[in-house]
């Protein structure tokens, strides 16, 4: 069992990763700070405790522990609070973290505004129940949450970031209010209300063609899509930012109108077998084919005027450029 020191106030990024800690871990009354992923990947953690005198949290201090089931926090903290084991601000305007063993339905709490990032990284939920006040969803809040298979999102939010259902591969009934102003559900796809953004596309398998609408296709619309394999990419959008990150894609139609292919842009797609980069590309950014192994053959212009050392990095395969 660890035994934290008298004085201690700060506990630092990825502090205990992956330690083997005890099952009940009660935190020292002088802390006042834990770090990013301070607690990450603990297998034998079932309960934390954080006392009063904690007045800041980082995101994902607790994600990734398969065993936690509660998190506490002392009456007493004027900065957080915890309802059902989940973890709260003080006045329950944001849900910072739900703890990654919970399963079936969950409701979150009424007067809640935001949902932070990586809030629900993980869990084994399959319907969430999201309340009227809710106002922003922010990045990753979902994400690889694969027996998620129910979200409503009520008319209040305004703002959802990048890969907020990431992974979410049974998210089958993604809906949104139809007095919601700035977002759309199609074909089980997210875009913004008129449908010139694409934001997140969990379901998305075989051969997908973007609407000709879309001008912008967010950070992780693809991302650890399993079934994808093809897709076509309408004429007018210009840039391309880790959309296909850690996706099954074999193949893509670029636009002749895009100018970047952005850093992480088919980071890590494992089965991507050729791309042919249109001659209106000037820029391509970090990571943008890091390890795309199965990557055989890239075709591009002489117009390409930026390619990092990082960007074809580990594609082994890599034996026809031109």
């Amino acid at each position: 069992d660890i035994r934290f020191p008298n004085g201690l106030r700060s506990i630092g990024e990825s502090c205990f990763l992956g330690a083997n800690l005890q099952s009940i871990l009660i935190l020292p009354e002088s802390l006042e700070y834990i770090g990013y992923q301070a607690f990450f990947v603990l297998y034998n953690v079932s309960t934390v405790y954080i006392p009063a005198s904690v007045n800041h949290i980082e995101v994902r201090a607790f994600a990734m522990c398969p065993h936690l089931e509660n998190i506490i926090v002392d009456s007493n903290n004027t900065y957080y609070t915890s309802v059902d084991g989940l973890l709260y601000t003080k006045d329950t305007t944001k849900l910072l973290q739900c703890p990654m063993p919970r399963i079936g339905t969950l409701t979150v709490l009424d007067g809640v505004e935001y949902i932070e990032t990586c809030a629900f990284e993980k869990c084994a939920l399959t319907d969430v129940i999201l309340p009227s006040t809710l106002r922003v969803i922010k990045n990753s809040a979902f994400t690889e949450c694969e027996t998620l298979f129910r979200v409503h999102i009520p008319a209040g939010v305004t703002a959802i970031e990048g890969g907020a259902f990431r992974g979410c591969k049974r998210l089958q009934n993604l809906t949104v209010d139809s007095l919601n102003n700035n977002y759309i559900v199609v074909d089980s796809a997210l875009y913004s209300i008129n449908m010139d953004t694409l934001l997140s596309h969990p379901l998305a398998h075989d051969t997908v063609r973007v609407p000709s609408t879309v001008k912008i296709v967010a950070v992780d619309a693809f991302s650890v899509t399993s079934k994808l394999k093809y897709v076509y990419l309408p004429e007018g959008g210009t840039e391309l930012h880790g959309a296909f990150m850690g996706s099954n894609i074999r193949g893509i139609n670029l636009p002749q109108t895009l100018t970047m292919i952005g850093e992480n842009a088919f980071y890590n797609s494992m089965l991507l077998y050729s791309i042919e980069i249109p001659n209106s590309v000037k820029d391509i950014g970090r990571n943008a084919f890091f390890e795309c192994r199965a990557l055989r053959s890239v075709v591009m212009s002489d117009f390409v005027k930026t390619i990092p050392a990082e960007a074809f990095m580990y594609c082994t395969n890599l034996n026809s450029y031109s």
